[in-house]
């Protein structure tokens, strides 16, 4: 598992995804889906004030 350590810790995460039973019998790429940007589109759409 690749990412920042200390939000790792955080969630209490460790090791490397293909230590994850459920992660590890499953598809982790989407083709055509970049997870790095739609994270950070997330992130920035946290920072946008609310007009409600």
């Amino acid at each position: 598992m690749s990412g920042n350590d200390a939000l790792k810790e955080t969630l209490l995460l460790e090791g490397d995804v293909s230590e994850y039973e459920f992660l590890n019998k499953s598809r982790r790429e989407v083709d055509g889906v970049n997870d790095k940007e739609e994270w950070d589109a997330l992130i920035v759409s946290y920072a946008v004030p609310s007009r409600f």
